[in-house]
C-alpha cells in the first residue's frame, strides 16, 4: 500500500464506489418528499415539482481506463477539424477526443514525467 500513496487509494477506492454501481438509483423529487409534511419543497411557483424527474433510469457510463496513446502524427483516426480535451502534467501532454469522451463520459489516466515531478492519476469528464 505504501508504495502507492494515500492518494492513489483514495482514488481507487472512490473508483470502484463507482464502478461496482453502489451509488443509489435517483428517485423522483414528488417520492422522496412524499407524505413529509413537514418539510416543504423550494421550488418556484410556476414549478411542477412532479415534473422534475420523468422517471427514466439512469444509463451507465462507460468509463475508460489508461487508454492507449499515440503520438499525433499518428492520431489517423482523428478529423482535422475534431474537438480535443487537452491538458499537460508535469511536462507531459495528452489530448482526448470530445466524441470519445462524450460516449466514456469518464477517462481514468495517469499522466506526467517522472523526472518532471511525476506520474498523477487524473480523471476527465465531458
Amino acid at each position: 500500500m505504501e508504495a502507492f500513496g494515500i492518494k492513489s487509494a483514495v482514488w481507487l477506492t472512490l473508483a470502484a464506489l463507482f464502478w461496482n454501481n453502489t451509488l443509489p438509483a435517483p428517485t423522483p423529487l414528488a417520492a422522496r418528499h412524499a407524505g413529509k409534511a413537514s418539510k416543504k419543497i423550494l421550488v418556484a411557483p410556476d414549478i411542477k415539482p412532479a415534473a422534475l424527474w420523468d422517471g427514466r433510469r439512469s444509463v451507465d457510463f462507460h468509463a475508460i481506463d489508461f487508454p492507449k496513446m499515440v503520438p499525433a502524427a499518428q492520431a489517423d483516426f482523428l478529423i482535422d477539424d475534431e474537438y480535443v480535451l487537452g491538458l499537460t502534467v508535469n511536462g507531459e501532454s495528452r489530448a482526448y477526443p470530445t466524441r470519445f469522451a462524450s460516449w466514456h463520459h469518464i477517462i481514468n489516466d495517469k499522466i506526467g514525467k517522472k523526472d518532471r515531478g511525476g506520474e498523477a492519476f487524473i480523471t476527465v469528464t465531458y
